[in-house]
């Protein structure tokens, strides 16, 4: 699956009727994952085949999708900082729970994987829904989570492989009804909201210090932020820009990329409007799902015999599902992409209406080798987004795809080989929990070489004080 702006779920294990990263219709590092698009189906149909009728799973799964476009649309080809989701207090088998709005029933807390840094993420969401169940209306919950290391591997041609995240997403929750919640997520880069700058964030919004002084891993300090809630009561007059504000102060007005805190905060004045899928986003994914139907309804009789959707037609959804979005790209970018604000207002929106394969004139006026050139084109020139793999500052061998969907929207992401206590290859520092290059360390009170990390003092006595005072660098 991907993701508008909330609450997608993350499987990161292949179904087995799904073939690997092969095709580039597959649209292999970019940030939108086609294979999850078709194993969401897959998924939806083995769940729903017994209580809903064949037309209604479809349609449910279509609308996730027009979500998820949406939300991709949003956050690569416009490159917004601010993504608004809505939420909802629904019953849910028996009891009322906390659910997204327009992506499915299934409660949010179900919809984070539990292995996420040691679970501390899906208890930290369980806390959402216990607070905002029972709160006045104008109340707030903030959460955020940092970029690091994630606990989430995959399997890799190169081996086991461990999700790092590169971005941190802040989550501000506000109940503005009886049954409804505002969701604001802001993006921020790694280089602006780092570990600590979480963690000064959830002090300035309330959060005990006293929780910070004990000493972590950084895997634990990491985990420990993912899952700590702060909860604002409407009588503190504490709003939502207030919160941002405090972002902007402890980023430097920086947002993701180039984008600014201003920018953040205008976008989210017009929550409604974003909310609301543009035209050209939805002209195109129903162009896309009105085949998808058309096929499946085709199919319909042997899926629902089999229980499974037969791989031809999973290989000719993927083509035709990535095709649409390397179209929707092109067309697109000469909008988002345009720097004259009134050139973007006056484009004809008609000019962008593509139908499959309907530009296939132009197209091969364009490139005569053929339609597949131009869907190459168009795959180097969306792998070149910022934040998407190939693209960007990052040239890491080992980066498969700098897109991973979460809970919480797309996640700029790497993956790298797992660190653990039997493979750890960077160390890490207990005073400043930084990491360290060096693999020994040297003591100069007793000369032994050590493995770090090392504390404050070695077992010789010698401190870090002492090391100090003799002009060493210490933390």
């Amino acid at each position: 699956m991907s993701a508008q702006a909330e609450l997608l779920t993350q499987n990161t294990e292949a179904h087995s009727y799904r073939p690997p990263y092969k095709k580039w219709y597959q649209l292999p590092g970019t940030g939108f994952d086609v294979g999850k698009q078709i194993e969401q189906l897959q998924t939806d149909l083995n769940e729903g085949i017994n209580n809903k009728s064949y037309s209604t799973i479809l349609e449910d799964w279509s609308n996730k999708l027009r979500q998820d476009v949406y939300g991709f649309s949003l956050e690569y080809l416009r490159g917004n900082a601010f993504l608004p989701f809505k939420l909802a207090i629904r019953p849910y088998k028996n009891e009322h729970r906390l659910v997204p709005d327009r992506y499915g029933e299934k409660p949010v807390v179900d919809l984070i994987d539990p292995r996420e840094r040691g679970g501390s993420v899906k208890k930290g969401v369980e806390k959402v829904e216990e607070l905002l169940l029972n709160a006045p209306i104008g109340s707030i919950v903030v959460r955020t989570s940092p970029p690091g290391r994630t606990d989430l591997f995959v399997d890799t041609e190169q081996g086991k492989k461990e999700i790092v995240y590169h971005d941190t997403q802040t989550q501000i929750y506000e109940k503005s009804g009886i049954t409804e919640i505002r969701s604001y997520t802001i993006r921020t880069t790694e280089d602006q909201m780092d570990l600590e700058k979480n963690e000064q964030l959830l002090k300035t919004l309330g959060a005990s210090k006293v929780l910070f002084f004990f000493d972590k891993s950084l895997r634990e300090r990491l985990a420990f932020v993912s899952g700590l809630n702060i909860f604002i009561h409407p009588h503190s007059q504490i709003s939502v820009k207030d919160i941002v504000n405090q972002m902007s102060q402890i980023t430097g007005n920086r947002a993701f990329g180039d984008v600014s805190f201003d920018k953040v905060l205008t976008d989210m004045n017009h929550f409604e409007e974003l909310i609301q899928i543009d035209d050209l986003t939805l002209s195109y994914t129903n162009t896309f799902l009105n085949f998808a139907q058309n096929l499946l309804m085709e199919y319909h009789e042997e899926i629902l015999l089999n229980q499974r959707i037969p791989l031809e037609v999973v290989n000719h959804l993927e083509e035709e599902l990535g095709k649409m979005i390397l179209e929707l790209f092109m067309e697109s970018k000469n909008i988002y992409d345009s720097e004259n604000a009134q050139e973007r207002n006056n484009m004809n929106l008609a000019y962008f209406r593509r139908l499959p394969n309907s530009n296939m004139a132009l197209i091969l006026a364009r490139y005569p080798h053929g339609p597949e050139a131009y869907y190459q084109q168009a795959l180097t020139e969306l792998q070149t987004k910022p934040g998407c793999a190939g693209g960007g500052e990052s040239d890491s061998s080992d980066l498969t795809q700098n897109q991973l969907s979460t809970a919480f929207g797309l996640r700029s992401m790497t993956l790298e080989n797992p660190v653990d206590g039997k493979t750890k290859k960077k160390n890490e520092c207990t005073g400043c929990h930084q990491e360290m290059n060096e693999s020994l360390f040297h003591c100069p009170g007793c000369h032994k070489n050590f493995k770090p990390p090392v504390g404050n003092e070695c077992k010789c006595g010698f401190t870090k004080e002492q090391a100090a005072t003799q002009g060493m660098k210490v933390c």
